[in-house]
């Protein structure tokens, strides 16, 4: 009943095999979507990088002392569709390189992009004119930062990261104008990506503990949280001073009024609507992702007329999980994170830092 931690500070480790002497420890790991290779010595703990691309889930082959490997390297980048083209089309990349782009978000007062890219080999928040152009990164946190939010104001962008020197994760607000970075002060350790209160002076996310989880408006300021649901939800936006839109697990999109007594309302049915997070609240509509069974299918649902609009078909694994909608009224576009079909090839090498 003895434990003893053998690596610090690493995001994901992503498979690992003894060597067949028991004095190695041959591990893979994930920071930043960038996979590399290790090998621990357990007695000394001295340390070394295989210097091997895309190094995942290992295994040593008892008798040559070969390792096997995954090598898998995946591509994400932000592309647009017309959301009025009368003509077929497919998704045109807006901000694509060799690095990986995720979460795009646009504020139609500063009228600008943020999104998080690993560019400097952290996933950093980004800054960027609709078209990709003018790229200014923001942050310097080197963290995993997630799920950017632009405030309603256009001034500021709260975004999710790992709390510094402890468990769980912190909610950052960002302050375009003088760059001041700050973290919201609440007592929860697991938050979910957050949105904004109607009036900026709070943010909203989803707040996990062993009981519960539910959303929770947070101030800015002091952290003080005020229980928003009790339904289990786990991602909401607020469109008015008093009401909130929000999703629960595969069970639709629903509405509430703050404040009010009144139970919370279907807006629209799990069976059509089944997406946690890939949906984009506008006055006349909504956008969103559904997964059928061969294809992704982007779609909007007009309030007035009660009628959905197909926008595009997506092959399967081409939107990212869990990723984000955002949509650009004034130029008829909707971005997202594409994914290029992730490439995994399983390879045998002899290392000539494996002893065999």
């Amino acid at each position: 009943k003895e434990a003893e931690q053998l690596t610090t500070d690493e995001e994901d480790i992503v498979g690992l095999t003894w060597h067949p002497s028991g004095n190695q420890l041959i591990f893979a790991t994930q920071r930043a979507d960038v996979r590399d290779g290790y090998i621990l010595n357990i007695k000394n703990k001295e340390k070394h990088k295989l210097e091997l691309e895309g190094f995942s889930y290992p295994f040593i082959a008892k008798s040559s002392g070969q390792l096997f490997y995954q090598h898998r390297k995946e591509e994400y980048f932000i592309a647009s569709v017309d959301t009025q083209d009368e003509v077929a089309s497919s998704p045109f990349p807006i901000i694509q390189s060799d690095f990986n782009h995720h979460f795009p978000d646009y504020s139609e007062i500063s009228d600008k992009l943020v999104y998080v890219s690993n560019e400097s080999g952290y996933y950093e928040l980004w800054l960027s004119n609709t078209d990709g152009s003018e790229r200014e990164q923001l942050t310097q946190l080197k963290q995993t930062i997630r799920y950017p939010r632009w405030s309603n104001k256009g001034d500021k962008v709260a975004f999710l990261a790992p709390a510094v020197n402890s468990t769980g994760d912190k909610i950052y607000v960002l302050e375009l104008k003088t760059k001041k970075l700050s973290v919201i002060p609440s007592n929860y350790i697991r938050h979910n990506r957050p949105t904004w209160a109607y009036d900026d002076s709070s943010v909203i996310s989803a707040v996990y503990t062993k009981e519960f989880t539910d959303l929770f408006m947070l101030d800015v300021n002091t952290g003080e949280g005020t229980r928003l649901t009790n339904d289990g939800a786990y991602y909401g936006i607020m469109t008015s001073p008093t009401t909130l839109v929000y999703t629960k697990l595969k069970d639709g999109l629903w509405q509430k009024e703050i404040g009010s007594n009144n139970s919370p309302i279907t807006r629209l049915n799990g069976e059509t609507f089944d997406t946690l997070y890939s949906w984009d609240y506008q006055k006349n509509g909504i956008y969103f992702r559904k997964n059928e069974k061969n294809h992704h299918q982007l779609t909007f649902y007009d309030f007035k007329t009660q009628t959905m609009k197909p926008i595009v078909r997506l092959p399967l694994r081409t939107f990212e999980n869990y990723g984000a909608l955002t949509a650009i009224p004034k130029e008829n576009k909707l971005l997202f994170t594409s994914a290029i079909y992730p490439q995994s090839d399983i390879k045998r090498i002899k290392h000539p830092l494996i002893h065999k």
